[in-house]
């Protein structure tokens, strides 16, 4: 039944009736919500027509209510679906997991069978490898066997081969049956416990024997022609003439004559080294092939010999004229020779390896080609000075540490000594001198007007004006130096110097004596001149003594190692203690330069105060006498001091210049101080006044010492 109440609003109702908070009526319009919601379930559906229409005012409680009815339905609408997906999964997930537990009770009864099978079938697994063992074994017995039989076979087909007359070394087979036989050899000497094994090792050895044989003969032919074709060659490049100078001389450095030496031999190596090899391993082990391994070896080197003997002849010999000196060629034939001696050591170390370390049969090629140069520059040294012959050995003495210049290099050192002994001998022992010779001052003033240099100097101009002894003393010490050790330069230092000084200790003693000079000389002349050449030989002895250092030299009668020189110390006193030395013979040269400067001092003293000692000298001596003899003196000073100022620098230096002035003054002095006393004696008999006014005429001896040393070392103010 209807009710007839008349329908409130909500907002009437909490307005007029109840008023509620907001809080409050959001409850009441769920619960309204939730009310209508559970009335729609319990009426039943009415028709639309049956329906009376809701009044306008219809309260939110039933529009909420609507609202909420409506999304239940939906909500009820997607559970069911999804309620239907998971019972589709789960009856999914029940047939996997029947299907997985059909899966694991296969694979049990699988596992079960293939334990079955695995207990069933050890014994033939183990059976069947213990059968691949001894199958194995058996094939590695049946490999040895089949090679330990080749060997013991080997010596049929080989003999076969070695045999044919037409065997040639350069086949595949020949190669192949020389190393089967090798290997053979090598198994019978490592197995001798075989009842049979000497047999066979001394047919192999046969065997080998023979092949070595063939392969001598080969090498023997094919060395020969091509030693011939080079021999032919190097005869045909002779016959081409130089038709500027006429000269048929071969060039040793030309790639020609190179490639004929050793290029042309390269095919031999290709074609032998193997062989050698094996060859001279079964040297070293076995006798039989010793002497055919020296027999290869002897001919190979005879085959050199000849072959660079013919070359350094056609490089030697010349049949026209030559526009190269003997020294340029010297260094083009000694350069070449060291050329072909690496290319020989190359050529025979790879043609026959191990015998590098043998070099004995290399010497007879090193003699050959030591043998040829001698032979051709012997004849030409003869001829030689000694400059010559020192340009020579220093063009060998680049090359001396070569084993086939050695011996050259000694000849040369032989030779140059031998020379140097007789230019000592000729031009120094002997040597006489002449006016020319010794034409001093006048040489000096010469050579000063045309050159710039000093005279104490080492230059060609210098050393020009030097006495001939002394120079021949530089240029023997000058060519020797680099050459002879240390003893044997000491010896010659010590004989030439000494002789020097002799020579000129003879010079200067017949200038003075007049017998020689020129005549504008005197013995300051000749003091002067050996005071020069004593310097100058004691700065060659302190030169070699600091090169070589105080070596003692051999005995009179002993020569150096090389030489044949007439070794001269007779000048030397024989009452002398102390063995001949560089150092004891710079003393003595020392001393002599001293003893000649304070000689030297002496006379230039003298000379100034011979007024002076003329009157000393007098008996009736007045005072006017010695007024004339101070006077005369004064004239003698500024004479003869000029004339010193210009001479002594053309024969020494400004260091031996003050030392001699110095002496000079030491002369004066003692003869001026005499005067001086004479003097005063005299002024004694004259009034005092008088006297004190002649004694200030005479300066004291220091202060004449003073002037006179500055106009002799600085010339007038």
């Amino acid at each position: 039944m209807a009710t007839t109440t008349p329908a409130w609003s909500l907002d009437d109702w909490y307005s007029q009736y109840a008023p509620l908070s907001d809080t409050q009526r959001v409850s009441v319009s769920r619960v309204s919500a939730w009310v209508s919601a559970q009335a729609d379930r319990a009426e039943p559906v009415q028709d639309e027509t049956d329906r009376t229409p809701s009044p306008p005012a219809m309260c939110l409680t039933h529009r909420l209510a609507s609202m909420a009815t409506q999304e239940a339905r939906h909500q009820h609408t997607d559970d069911t679906q999804q309620l239907g997906l998971l019972k589709e999964s789960a009856h999914e997930l029940n047939e996997l997991t029947e299907q997985v537990a059909q899966v694991q009770a296969t694979m049990a009864e699988l596992r079960a069978g293939l334990a079955y099978v695995q207990d069933s079938s050890s014994e033939l697994m183990v059976q069947a490898s213990r059968l691949l063992s001894e199958q194995s074994e058996l094939e590695h017995q049946h490999e040895e066997i089949t090679l330990r039989l080749g060997y013991f076979s080997v010596l049929q087909p080989a003999t076969a081969l070695l045999s044919s007359s037409h065997t040639h070394v350069d086949t595949p087979d020949f190669r192949s049956t020389v190393d089967r036989l090798l290997l053979a050899l090598k198994f019978m000497d490592s197995h001798r416990q075989y009842m049979d094994a000497r047999v066979y090792h001394l047919r192999l050895l046969n065997a080998l024997q023979r092949a070595m044989s063939i392969v001598r003969h080969s090498f023997s032919k094919a060395g020969a022609e091509l030693v011939n074709e080079s021999l032919m060659q190097i005869q045909e490049m002779l016959h081409v003439c130089d038709y500027a100078t006429e000269s048929t001389l071969l060039d040793p450095s030309s790639s020609r004559v190179k490639d004929l030496l050793y290029d042309h031999f390269e095919p031999l190596h290709a074609k032998f080294a193997q062989y050698m090899e094996d060859l001279a391993m079964l040297a070293a082990q076995h006798d039989e092939l010793q002497r055919m391994w020296q027999d290869l070896r002897a001919q190979w080197c005879q085959w050199r010999v000849s072959l660079l003997h013919n070359c350094l002849v056609a490089c030697t010999a010349s049949t026209g004229k030559s526009t190269m000196s003997l020294c340029t060629r010297l260094e083009q034939v000694l350069s070449s020779m060291a050329q072909y001696s690496e290319q020989e050591q190359s050529l025979s170390a790879r043609l026959f390896p191990g015998s590098v370390s043998d070099a004995a049969w290399l010497d007879k090629v090193y003699t050959a080609m030591y043998e040829r140069i001698y032979a051709w520059l012997a004849p030409q040294c003869t001829a030689l000075d000694l400059e010559a012959l020192a340009d020579l050995a220093a063009v060998v003495q680049r090359y001396r540490n070569e084993p086939w210049c050695s011996p050259l290099y000694r000849y040369m050192l032989e030779r140059l000594e031998r020379s140097a002994a007789v230019v000592y001998k000729n031009k120094l022992v002997a040597f006489v001198p002449s006016h020319q010779d010794v034409a001093y001052p006048s040489m000096l003033r010469e050579w000063q007007q045309a050159s710039s240099s000093h005279a104490s100097g080492t230059s060609e101009e210098a050393i020009s004006v030097w006495y001939a002894p002394v120079r021949t003393v530089h240029t023997l010490l000058e060519v020797l130096r680099p050459h002879l050790p240390p003893a044997d330069l000491a010896s010659w230092t010590y004989k030439t110097a000494h002789m020097g000084q002799q020579k000129v200790q003879e010079a200067s003693n017949a200038m003075r004596a007049e017998k020689l000079g020129s005549d504008e000389g005197d013995v300051g002349d000749a003091l002067l001149f050996q005071l020069q050449h004593l310097w100058i030989l004691r700065t060659h002895v302190q030169q070699m003594y600091e090169m070589v250092g105080d070596v003692d030299t051999p005995a009179p009668a002993t020569k150096s190692a090389t030489s044949s020189a007439l070794w001269f110390f007779g000048s030397w006193g024989a009452s002398s203690s102390q063995s001949p030395s560089l150092s004891t013979l710079k003393k003595v040269l020392e001393a002599a330069i001293t003893a000649t400067i304070n000689d030297v001092g002496t006379f230039l003293g003298a000379s100034l105060t011979l007024p002076l000692k003329i009157f000393l000298q007098q008996t009736g001596a007045t005072r006017e006498k010695a007024e004339a003899a101070w006077t005369t003196f004064q004239q003698s000073v500024d004479a003869n001091v000029d004339d010193m100022r210009a001479k002594l620098p053309l024969y020494v230096d400004r260091q031996q210049v003050e030392a001699i002035v110095e002496a000079t003054l030491r002369t004066l002095r003692t003869t001026y101080e005499a005067f001086l006393a004479r003097w005063q004696a005299f002024l004694a008999e004259v009034s005092s006044e008088e006297a004190a006014a002649r004694c200030s005429e005479l300066p004291s001896p220091e202060q004449l010492g003073t002037q006179l040393r500055e106009k002799l070392l600085t010339g007038p103010s």
